[in-house]
């Protein structure tokens, strides 16, 4: 739940006032789901918390970052600002695209969203269309595979998984 993240939000602000910048070898990923769809209270945020985060993370305190560049450093083990932070949106709600994005967007604020392609291949509702999918790649939203069906993979035999894993992200491509 987001929710949980306002804390670690401040503690970072507080920190971030008491010491001078330095290199890391860590990052903080901060992961939304929904925003403002208040059927669906444990995987969404309330848009007034939204727009206190942004505030925080547009503050000056923050290195916010595409998820890219985390991976990319720790790949290299190039050190990173102290603090870093990278935002990523699981699952590709529609409210990513009414709601959340639009305000990342404003804010400046990169933005990775993690998609499982069944739910945009069979127009589940609620979901973001393949359409709004490439309008958000080319406004430069990083679109990233969360698997074909969602499942929890720690259930499924190791073919299960590799195919999950495999055809993701070959059909975002596609």
């Amino acid at each position: 739940m987001i929710t949980r993240f306002a804390p670690l939000l401040l503690a970072l602000a507080l920190l971030a006032g008491l010491a001078p910048a330095r290199a890391a070898d860590h990052a903080v990923i901060i992961t939304y789901h929904r925003f403002g769809e208040n059927s669906v209270p444990s995987t969404k945020i309330r848009l007034e918390q939204l727009d206190a985060h942004i505030r925080e993370l547009t503050s000056g305190r923050y290195n916010v970052v595409p998820l890219a560049d985390v991976v990319r450093a720790f790949q290299t083990g190039q050190p990173l600002p102290d603090p870093t932070v990278a935002i990523t949106v699981d699952d590709a709600y529609r409210s990513l695209y009414t709601e959340g994005w639009p305000r990342f967007r404003a804010a400046k604020l990169p933005i990775t969203v993690f998609v499982a392609t069944d739910s945009i291949d069979h127009n589940q509702a609620g979901f973001l269309s393949w359409d709004q999918l490439r309008e958000l790649a080319r406004e430069g939203v990083t679109i990233g595979s969360q698997t074909l069906s969602h499942p929890h993979l720690a259930d499924l035999p190791p073919a299960a998984v590799a195919r999950e894993l495999q055809l993701s992200p070959e059909r975002i491509e596609k």
